[in-house]
């Protein structure tokens, strides 16, 4: 088992003792964080949702186009990313389960398989990059023929652990309810059947196929500026490997593929290791093999964090201590990078919540940024990113102290342990939720008064920048709110 001091440690390497008090003293809870949040969450979780699904089909898009932004002009993100379309996708995935038998439920199903088809089209369009790295398309499904950074490989991953998730649960409620659920003799006929049907397994083989014979090419990251190598782009492929040669065994008994599948998530998993984890910078290096000038010096970035959120594999979970060590750096980087953050605590959050109250540091995407939301001047914190930050602390309350991979990772680094192991104490978990929270209260300061979110806010006067109602940080209002239940749930 993890020792109660190495957790600690890692609690305040992120976020700093001086800011949240004693995590093991009571008296600093999460009821310190008053109703106001909670009541702000309930409201922003409706508008998030709302705004979401508007920007799914609507007017002047074919069916299943999932717009980053209804924005058509400075910036113009009036386009379908397979990025977006992706993880909007898994978060409307979760709506879905959520409903279960509600009366949501039907339309937000076939909302997915809008996606899902709209998806598989544009695999078959003709794109400048000629593969499934084709970052954007138009809203009529058409290719976007203008210069860009391509081929960007970490959206078909995406992609396909989306719709691998979709089509387990899709093909379980399907099963019990044919009445097969133990009949073993039928159930591979019967899963063939439906996944016959579903477009949305076309798109993970082809995903799957794609991801396999590419994985060690150089592409452009997440962000669409570096050409190289990116721990983003193949931590999610390796996730999407991983899982998907388990769902082609279990689903299509097809082991000679999923045979492939892992054999090559084997040689990208030693690619993670030895490429991107810096044992003497202790950090996760963003990106290697760079063939163009990033101009990204430091090799700290946000991504990492996405990365390990969106994967959710136990080799780079939230406790992995490069993770971690890559996490403080970027905080306290960002804390001195941009002035808002330099104005300190909220006095009136403080006169009212105390330690609750606190804005923790607004999270860019990387030091060295420069596109302030529609050109090129200086870099702006980010509304995904510093929702990004909430979620990963809601998370590492989560975690199960005696998983066995992440106590191997952390030994080796000669850290401390208690032979006697303990159970996580709720002073602790409440801590790191009240650190996450002050997240989540400075994306309340910055974010609209009628609950709009875009794509950025300004370095200097907190004000929205950039790209309008941003459906990218709608899905992370959502998914960073789950993590944050989940945490509560297990108070």
């Amino acid at each position: 088992m993890l020792t109660l001091k190495l957790i600690i440690l890692a609690i305040f390497r992120l976020v700093g003792p001086t800011s949240f008090g004693d995590p093991l003293d009571d008296h600093h809870s999460t009821n310190n964080n008053g109703s106001d949040l909670e009541e702000w969450i309930k409201i922003q979780y409706k508008t998030s949702k709302t705004m979401l699904l508007h920007n799914v089909s609507p007017p002047g898009t074919r069916r299943g186009a999932v717009i980053a932004s209804p924005s058509t002009e400075h910036p113009n993100y009036f386009f379908n990313w397979v990025r977006d379309s992706a993880l909007v996708t898994n978060t409307i995935v979760t709506l879905w389960l959520k409903e279960a038998n509600g009366e949501e439920a039907i339309p937000l199903e076939n909302l997915i398989w809008d996606i899902a088809d709209f998806n598989l089209d544009i695999m078959d369009t003709s794109s400048p990059c000629s593969c499934f790295g084709e970052p954007k398309f138009m809203v009529n499904g058409n290719a976007f023929t203008e210069p860009w950074g391509r081929p960007q490989n970490d959206g078909p991953s995406l992609r396909a652990l989306t719709f691998i998730r979709y089509a387990r649960h899709y093909l379980k409620t399907q099963f019990i309810d044919s009445g097969l659920e133990h009949s073993h003799a039928s159930s591979h006929y019967h899963h063939i059947d439906i996944l016959s049907r579903l477009p949305a397994m076309t798109v993970i083989t082809r995903d799957l196929d794609y991801i396999a014979k590419v994985h060690s090419d150089i592409c452009f990251d997440l962000w669409e500026e570096v050409n190289g190598h990116h721990f983003h782009t193949r931590l999610v492929q390796y996730a999407a490997l991983t899982r998907g040669a388990e769902f082609i065994k279990t689903y299509l008994n097809d082991t000679k593929t999923a045979d492939n599948y892992l054999l090559q998530a084997k040689t990208l998993l030693n690619r993670l290791t030895k490429d991107h984890v810096d044992t003497k910078g202790k950090m996760i290096r963003a990106s290697v093999d760079v063939i163009n000038d990033s101009k990204k010096y430091s090799n700290l970035d946000a991504s990492v964090i996405l990365a390990v959120l969106q994967a959710d594999v136990s080799e780079f979970s939230v406790m992995n201590p490069y993770v971690v060590d890559t996490v403080s750096k970027i905080v306290k980087v960002m804390s001195d990078l941009y002035p808002i953050n330099k104005e300190g605590d909220d006095e009136k959050l403080r006169s009212k919540y105390g330690d609750g109250g606190r804005l923790a540091p607004a999270i860019g995407r990387y030091p060295e940024d420069v596109y302030d939301g529609y050109g090129i001047s200086t870099g702006n914190p980010w509304f995904l990113t510093t929702l990004a930050m909430a979620e990963y602390l809601y998370k590492l309350s989560l975690f199960k102290h005696d998983d066995s991979d992440s106590e191997v990772l952390l030994l080796q680094q000669n850290q401390p342990r208690n032979d006697q192991g303990y159970a996580m104490s709720s002073r602790l978990r409440r801590s790191l939720i009240r650190a996450g929270d002050s997240f989540l209260w400075r994306v309340k300061k910055h974010a609209g008064e009628t609950g709009s979110m875009s794509e950025q806010f300004h370095r200097n006067t907190g004000f929205m920048e950039g790209a309008r109602d941003l459906t990218w940080s709608y899905a992370a209002f959502l998914t960073a709110i789950w993590a944050r239940e989940r945490a509560l749930d297990e108070l």
